[in-house]
């Protein structure tokens, strides 16, 4: 297993990259110097939707994304070896790998030149852009710091070493801190009334911003879920908003304190969900569902669930997936894993939550 130590000393990133949370963590209790002489080549920094919002330039760039969630991005390392970086999906014809299938096997080229980075469309089949112009096939376009590139779907900033590390310095402490306060959680889960406590102690607006864990509500069995729709008082739910009984009903009486809840962290393997093996990060309380029953996976900063061929299926609002095919997820939406039924929240929903908790 590579230690944080190895991993900044050799930077040995592999070509599918490591995620911002795992760079977060090498770079804790670094400084700018000793980064510097083990990383003197710049990055690319996978940033997804919040591309959308970003605004020109490096510096208001980088003061955009200090406040934003990062930890499901990817970081690649650009390491120069006398030749073009070929950026693509495929394993075997590049350097740089993409996990999207809207990219090209080889896509594009970056390289360094005298005049900075340049990149060349490698006849791309949904193209490249470089800021909002798309590159000509064949033709040499520069990148500045900072610069948007757009792989297809996939979109990444280009970072120098000292700018990567100014923005992990400045978020790391806000995820750290969200995390440590939160976990351990068993793979198990842990009583709703329990992890309320813990998110009583921090900060609520960095916990929205900063929290990159998503949880599963268990819904009690006896628990009938109405179509009250209730927008106003969930901000980033699902377009189909979470109704007033499924939050209500969860807190009436003593439900609220019996109601169970798995807490979900962004990995690159994803997180499988099962009735209780060894090797099932999250344990489902249920004889009816399978040992490997599901997979939870974030994904360019898209959440998506995947049935690993279950005997009684998974489900999405009440619609049984099919075995293998990854299914995008919305925050409110309800999943069942055989019978077992739970609520998919973001950090957002979860305050709404425990706001209703403290009314």
């Amino acid at each position: 297993m590579t230690t944080r130590t190895d991993l900044v000393a050799s930077l040995a990133i592999p070509p599918t990259g490591i995620s911002w949370g795992d760079m977060q963590e090498a770079l804790r209790d670094l400084t700018l110097q000793s980064f510097m002489a083990s990383a003197p080549a710049p990055f690319l920094l996978e940033v997804g939707a919040l591309a959308s919002d970003l605004p020109a330039g490096l510096e208001p760039r980088l003061a955009a994304l200090n406040g934003a969630t990062l930890t499901n991005s990817r970081i690649h390392h650009l390491v120069h070896r006398n030749r073009p970086l070929v950026v693509g999906r495929s394993q075997q014809q590049s350097e740089i790998v993409l996990d999207d299938e809207t990219v090209s096997k080889r896509h594009a080229s970056l390289e360094p030149t005298q005049q900075g980075w340049r990149l060349v469309d490698l006849e791309a089949a949904n193209g490249t852009w470089v800021e909002a112009a798309r590159a000509r096939v064949g033709v040499s376009t520069p990148v500045k710091w900072g610069g948007l590139i757009r792989f297809s779907n996939y979109r990444a900033l280009l970072l120098s070493p000292q700018s990567l590390f100014a923005l992990a310095v400045d978020l790391a402490p806000q995820a750290h801190s969200i995390k440590a306060s939160l976990g351990p959680i068993p793979a198990k889960g842990t009583a709703l009334r329990e992890l309320i406590v813990r998110v009583k102690r921090l900060d609520r607006s960095l916990f929205a911003k900063h929290c990159s864990a998503r949880f599963l509500l268990q819904i009690p069995n006896d628990t009938e879920l109405e179509e009250e729709e209730l927008t106003e008082d969930l901000p980033g739910a699902a377009t189909r908003a979470i109704s007033q009984s499924r939050i209500l009903r969860l807190r009436r009486g003593k439900r609220v304190g019996l109601a169970w809840v798995h807490v979900l962290w962004p990995k690159s393997e994803g997180v499988v969900l099962g009735r209780g093996t060894a090797d099932v990060e999250a344990v489902i309380n249920e004889d009816s569902a399978s040992k490997h029953h599901a997979k939870l996976r974030c994904s360019n900063g898209q959440w998506q669930i995947t049935d690993l061929d279950s005997r009684n299926g998974t489900y999405v609002e009440g619609k049984r997936l099919e075995p293998g095919l990854a299914r995008n997820l919305r925050p409110g939406q309800t999943l069942a894993f055989s019978s077992y039924r739970a609520l998919f929240l973001g950090p957002e929903q979860l305050l709404s939550l425990l706001a209703r908790t403290e009314a």
